[in-house]
């Protein structure tokens, strides 16, 4: 048997892992890279794709999901494994559709066929999200998925007492960043700072995940909470919500009340923008251009001549919209507008390199508060001393990551584990 990492480690994004054995083999995950330098699909032969008889998806973002399009296109036509709240995102409607949460319970084992069984739970992520542990030819291969145990929102079934042959560990924040509980008290403080100072706040988040925590705090500090409706919708109106979401942050949002983007007394571009019909979208972007300066609102290029917090707020409330990197012209032109408020943006995760999230962060216009989505290299070392694993590959992570423990081993697209 084999497993062969077609992405993912040692680089951020195209997530993908084939193992093989015998006539068998399978996938877990079929991410899409974001960079744009770099070749976005999975390191995959059409013969490797052709002949993998299942697919597990993790979760729903595009790192983990964006090359399904890919693998279709060069002949997969196996099983598809996943939870109904993913299958839903990402419109699945193949006839080979299996739903592992209606098959069996968190940490229960199910036979799939084929020589395979799993048994799964939730990884804290984002709705939906799960770890695997896939029993194959004799062997037990534990994939993680996008996992981390300090979520306030997400429910999490830790990865605890395992034995494995492989476990392919989430390390996203490498060593270099901090862990989960010290990040959210970073947070927690700078969200009471700007509602002492009466600021209005923006959150660039992606469609599912990190926001809710965001949220949770906002509630929990009883600053106002503005968000799109669609991030609300999925927030109030998921019929399975009580299966991934923790029951006290259910309880809070039973007594709260979320406005949408266009209650808020200020109309941001972004709301301006949302209102249009996709076929005027551009013309109302084109209205919103015209109040600025077009290299203020470029991505990559510094922003001078202004300070952070330059006037005074007129009210703290915090706004989340669905652009994580600021890549819609609307929502930077939404973030100048704040900051002219007197407000601030505040990023929760990772900037990409070409994005306008970067820019505003290079130019002090925006902070950087992390909430732990991921593990970092201490979290991932934890795991190992918890469990029972016989070689450890970190994955989600940059190419600088070193280990002294002779277990751990670092992998690159395109090797190959034999077991």
């Amino acid at each position: 048997m084999e497993l062969y990492i077609a992405g993912g480690c040692a680089e951020h994004g195209r997530n993908c892992f084939l193992v093989k054995g015998g006539r068998t083999s399978f996938f877990v995950d079929a991410g899409l890279m974001k960079d744009p330098f770099r070749n976005p699909y999975p390191r995959l032969t059409g013969e490797q794709i052709g002949g993998a008889g299942y697919l597990f998806l993790t979760h729903c973002h595009a790192d983990h999901t964006g090359a399904l399009p890919f693998l279709f296109k060069h002949g997969f036509r196996g099983k598809i494994i996943t939870t109904r709240f993913t299958s839903e995102c990402l419109r699945l409607k193949n006839e080979n559709l299996v739903l592992i949460d209606r098959l069996s319970q968190p940490g229960e084992s199910v036979s799939l066929g084929g020589g395979l069984s799993v048994l799964w739970g939730r990884s804290g992520h984002c709705m939906g999200s799960i770890w695997l542990l896939v029993s194959f030819m004799d062997k037990k291969l534990l994939f993680t998925g996008d996992y981390t145990e300090h979520s306030q929102v997400y429910k999490v079934d830790k990865i605890r007492g395992m034995r494995a042959d492989v476990a392919v560990i989430d390390c996203a924040y490498g060593h270099t960043g901090r862990n989960g509980d010290y990040n959210l008290e970073a947070f927690r403080n700078e969200v009471a700072d700007m509602k002492t100072e009466k600021r209005p706040m923006l959150f660039p988040v992606p469609a599912h995940g990190r926001g809710f925590d965001v949220i949770r705090e906002l509630l929990n500090q009883e600053i106002p909470v503005y968000a799109d409706k669609s991030l609300i919708s999925e927030l109030m109106d998921t019929k399975d919500r009580g299966t991934w979401l923790r029951k006290r942050f259910i309880r809070k949002l039973r007594g709260s009340v979320l406005y949408t983007l266009d209650r808020y007394p200020v109309l941001l571009p972004f709301v301006k923008s949302s209102r249009s019909e996709e076929k005027h979208r551009n013309a109302a972007e084109r209205e919103s251009e015209s109040r600025y300066f077009t290299e203020e609102l470029e991505p990559g290029r510094k922003i001078n001549g202004a300070m952070p917090g330059r006037k005074n707020g007129k009210g703290a409330a915090g706004i989340l919209i669905r652009d994580s990197q600021l890549f819609r012209f609307s929502s930077r032109a939404s973030a100048l507008e704040l900051y002219g408020e007197g407000g601030i943006t505040i990023l929760t995760g990772k900037q990409l390199p070409d994005s306008y999230a970067k820019t505003l962060l290079d130019s002090e216009l925006a902070v950087f508060r992390r909430l732990s989505v991921h593990q970092n290299a201490d979290e991932l070392l934890l795991l190992r001393e918890k469990n029972e694993f016989k070689t450890i590959v970190p994955f989600h992570c940059g190419s600088s990551l070193t280990f002294d423990k002779k277990n751990i081993q670092v992998m690159h697209p395109g090797e190959i584990l034999r077991l």
